[in-house]
This record gives structure tokens, sequence and C-alpha cells, in this order.
């Protein structure tokens, strides 16, 4: 019994990431921290279109 490759499982960050460009988002704010690397690790696409604000 052969298992699917990993890569097409999809991940909670890139259901989040996919939902965030479903809805058109510009900005996100952030906390500073490693807690959203794995959104910001997607796909690339919520770093080259979206505007992340880290606030403190």
């Amino acid at each position: 019994m052969a298992s699917e490759p990993r890569s097409n499982i999809p991940t909670a960050a890139g259901l989040l990431v996919a939902e965030l460009e479903a809805h058109s988002v510009d900005r996100v704010f952030c906390v500073p921290g490693e807690s959203y690397l794995s959104v910001l690790d997607a796909d690339g696409s919520i770093t080259s279109n979206t505007a992340t604000i880290a606030i403190q």
C-alpha cells in the first residue's frame, strides 16, 4: 500500500492563506514571534501580495 506524498495534503497555514486571498486581504497584522511562520511560508503569496505588519 503506497502512501500519498505529504505535499498533496493541505496544511492549516495553506488553507488560511487561501481564505485570505479569496477575501482579497491586503494587510495582515501580527505580533512578532514564531507562531505564524508557517503562514508566511505557506506558498509565498502571503508575503508577495500582502503587507505584513508586525506590531508590539
